[in-house]
């Protein structure tokens, strides 16, 4: 059974979270290149979130692969809780798609866009949680953003970042840019 998000809580399939839902997100349109050693790509705000929670986790980041060889990008996912030590979740691997990594000559752009569920229920009390995205290649150098063709420019009003407290910021045209979004609902 998938997870949903209702105006009244998240429904897992062990059943119905009760409070109101929150949703945070994360924009950043600052390039990084990606080599052989672990860079951070994004990090979250440390983000208030209900005692119990239950969330989802997404991320959507463009990179680019310079080599003409697999190239492809390991990209290790972090969290910490009341700005505590960041815990690991692993690596994606090489890259969540073949046209990142197998591209002859080099120069391939693509995104990686993964999906998370964390289970906070155990949390029972009101707290904070912040992530943070790495990137290092797996066989010839990139970057994250880039020389992506992505643009943070534009009349939008649909791009925000959320900061600590939850307040909204627009980011003008940047969906194309590297997202964080964090959802869910607390118990």
């Amino acid at each position: 059974m998938p997870v949903t998000l209702t105006g009244s809580g998240i429904i897992y399939p062990s059943g119905t979270q009760s409070s109101a839902p929150f949703m945070y997100s994360h924009i950043n349109t600052a390039g990084v290149s990606i080599g052989a050693s672990a860079v951070t790509l994004m990090t979250t705000p440390d983000w208030q979130c209900p005692a119990k929670s239950n969330g989802v986790f997404w991320m959507y980041l463009p990179q680019r692969n310079d080599a003409g060889t697999w190239g492809g990008h390991h990209i290790p996912l972090y969290y910490r809780i009341n700005s505590g030590n960041w815990v690991g979740m692993g690596q994606s691997g090489y890259s969540q798609t073949d046209t990142t990594m197998g591209h002859n000559g080099g120069g391939r752009i693509d995104t990686q866009t993964q999906c998370w569920n964390f289970d906070f229920s155990s949390i029972t009390s009101n707290f904070t949680v912040a992530f943070r995205v790495d990137g290092y290649r797996h066989d010839g150098d990139g970057a994250y953003l880039n020389s992506c063709d992505c643009t943070s420019g534009g009349d939008s009003t649909y791009t925000f970042n959320h900061n600590a407290a939850g307040t909204k910021t627009a980011s003008g045209g940047a969906y194309s840019c590297g997202h964080i979004a964090w959802y869910g609902v607390g118990g």
